[in-house]
């Protein structure tokens, strides 16, 4: 399941409010991660899926 991320905007002051996740970057990708029925899933942000790029990740302990 794809959600739309945020996109960046310009800030005086850092970023730090418990209702967001942080958008994790990936050798040069900024990727969303996604778990649905256990199955996690890693998009680019227009929505294409790159989970076979890296899939020594797809194991890693993401919370529900």
């Amino acid at each position: 399941m794809f959600i739309s991320p945020m996109l960046l905007h310009k800030s005086d002051h850092p970023f730090d409010d418990d209702n967001y996740i942080t958008e994790l970057k990936l050798d040069g990708f900024r990727t969303i991660w996604t778990k649905f029925n256990d199955k996690v899933r890693i998009y680019i942000r227009h929505n294409n899926e790159i989970t076979s790029k890296f899939p020594e990740l797809v194991n890693l302990p993401i919370p529900n």
